[in-house]
């Protein structure tokens, strides 16, 4: 017994320097500012320790509850290997626990981690295995009136919606992320706030993505505006998504010089921390280039552009966001080449693209079919007219079967108009 005391006592004590170190009252739904991976060396003593009392002896719930909750949060970072080992050690210590909040969480979690990879039907599933197990709320009333569980229920209902975009049905996904309300909403709780944020932001990306880019910043800037009194959003994944989705709507209406000023101090910031090339600095860096090229600034956007695309090749193991990532590296050095008349580099860049198409829902659809058009107009500058017209054919093929897209800042907008325009001029 007092091995188990001692061991236990050395873990939860484990837990709470995890805890205080981070120094969060709401620990896991914060998004750990750019401290959470070098905390990730004290999860790992965390399971170290975990591992070698449950050898001897079962431990408290409140203890194998607290662990869950390590998992769960530092699910978030490091690399996909890592993730998917987080999640399925959580799951296996909810296996008999009937925790309604951790399997929420855990499903929620799951479903991330698999629309990363590409993997939509069983991101889906993952949810709609969580609500139609034992644990759904509607087996607990109390529950209903719990803003801790109703925040994870909202978590719940943004990567659904998320899903939904990632398949086109905007509408859907609109609604989904509607339908979900604070208790009060006049006086949400902190959580509550947290995904209310994640919630409204998800809503102006889909204005955005319906190419409303008018509507879109709008709404986008006033929660920006919101958010320079928000302590909630300072330092985090979400704050830069903001950041970023505002930037490239600034480029979109033709204010690339707003949107770089807009930038620069949070790269600056990260730089100087020597976290800019995390996801979201990536992120960040994106809409930066994409600035310099919309003002024509070719060298500085292709130097920072061989630069990142360092970074992106670096990635062991990478999921969708990387992937999309370095196909947008290939993309810009391909635009920027066309745009210097260039047409054996703009060539290899566009091939390179369309080989960096490793991403399912793209590889047949309107990026690709876009990528085909642009090389077709290369090729046929070189005089290679019967090959330009064999990628052709099959460009419209793919746009046809997918239809109008603004997911990508400029490249699915004006350098869509123009390539379109070009070929026209063609014949072909």
């Amino acid at each position: 017994m007092r091995f188990r005391e001692e061991n236990t006592s050395v873990l939860r004590k484990c837990i709470q320097v995890w805890f205080v170190r981070r120094n969060i009252d709401n620990f896991p739904f914060n998004s750990y500012g750019d401290d959470g991976r070098s905390q990730l060396p004290h999860v790992h003593r965390i399971l170290k320790e975990y591992d070698e009392v449950v050898l001897e002896a079962s431990l408290p719930t409140t203890v194998c509850r607290e662990v869950c909750s390590t998992l769960l949060a530092a699910s978030r970072f490091s690399t996909t290997a890592w993730k998917r080992t987080a999640i399925e050690r959580a799951k296996r210590i909810l296996a008999t626990d009937t925790d309604c909040y951790l399997h929420a969480w855990a499903a929620h979690r799951e479903s991330a981690l698999l629309r990363m990879l590409g993997e939509i039907d069983n991101s889906n599933q993952a949810l709609i295995m969580f609500v139609h197990s034992t644990v759904f709320p509607g087996h607990d009333k109390g529950l209903e009136a719990n803003s801790s569980w109703n925040a994870q229920r909202g978590d719940l209902v943004i990567s659904y919606a998320e899903n939904l975009a990632q398949q086109n049905d905007l509408i859907r996904a609109k609604q989904e992320l509607l339908g979900w309300k604070p208790i009060d909403p006049t006086d949400p709780s902190t959580m509550e706030r947290l995904v209310l944020r994640s919630r409204n932001i998800n809503l102006g990306k889909m204005l955005r993505y319906e190419g409303r880019f008018q509507d879109a910043l709008s709404y986008l800037e006033d929660l920006l505006h919101e958010s320079e009194l928000d302590g909630l959003y300072e330092g985090t994944g979400w704050g830069r998504t903001l950041l970023s989705n505002v930037a490239d709507l600034l480029i979109e209406l033709d204010r690339p010089g707003d949107a770089e000023a807009l930038l620069m101090p949070e790269l600056t910031r990260m730089a100087s921390r020597g976290c800019h090339n995390v996801s979201s600095g990536r992120r960040l860096q994106l809409a930066l280039i994409e600035g310099f090229m919309k003002r024509g600034m070719y060298d500085r956007a292709e130097e920072n552009l061989l630069k990142l695309q360092r970074v992106y090749e670096a990635i062991a193991d990478p999921d969708t966001l990387p992937k999309k990532g370095i196909f947008r590296v290939w993309t810009s050095l391909a635009r920027i080449s066309h745009s210097r008349s260039d047409w054996n580099k703009a060539i290899s860049g566009w091939q390179q693209a369309l080989e960096a198409l490793d991403v399912p829902e793209w590889q047949k659809g309107f990026n690709a079919g876009l990528v085909r058009y642009s090389l077709a107009y290369a090729l046929f500058m070189i005089g290679s007219v019967q090959e330009s017209s064999e990628v052709l054919k099959v460009a419209r093929m793919n746009l046809e079967s997918e239809g109008r897209k603004f997911w990508i800042v400029g490249f699915n907008s004006y350098w869509h108009d123009f390539i379109i325009e070009r070929i026209t001029t063609t014949g072909l």
